[in-house]
């Protein structure tokens, strides 16, 4: 069950805020979970396990960020996720702060591979 605590909205939205400014691509919020109908059935939405925070790099590369706090832990179908991702050469982070985010994209966009 994804973080929804006041600490990790609070860091998704300090993400999502430096991100914007950063100039290092272009990033959204990714929402994703479950709202009941009316009727009491359920709609999901979104891709079980995407990340908190999708992007797209200044190369075009897709960024996907999953923000994590206290000893807050990825569940597996977050891994599964990544693995896509890494699989098809985008770039996923786990971000527990704001500067080191920062630091790795900015070293990603500096030296971005073939």
């Amino acid at each position: 069950m994804p973080n929804q605590s006041a600490e990790h909205s609070k860091l998704v939205n300090a993400l999502l805020i430096s991100l914007s400014q950063s100039g290092l691509g272009f990033f959204w919020k990714n929402a994703t979970g479950a709202q009941e109908n009316a009727d009491g059935t359920f709609i999901r939405y979104g891709f079980p396990g995407s990340s908190d925070i999708l992007g797209c790099l200044q190369d075009g590369t897709i960024c996907c960020i999953e923000a994590k706090t206290g000893n807050a832990v990825q569940s597996k179908a977050q891994k599964a996720f990544q693995a896509t991702i890494e699989k098809n050469h985008g770039v996923y982070l786990v971000a527990r702060d704001i500067t080191t985010v920062l630091l790795q994209l900015e070293r990603i966009n500096a030296h971005p591979t073939a």
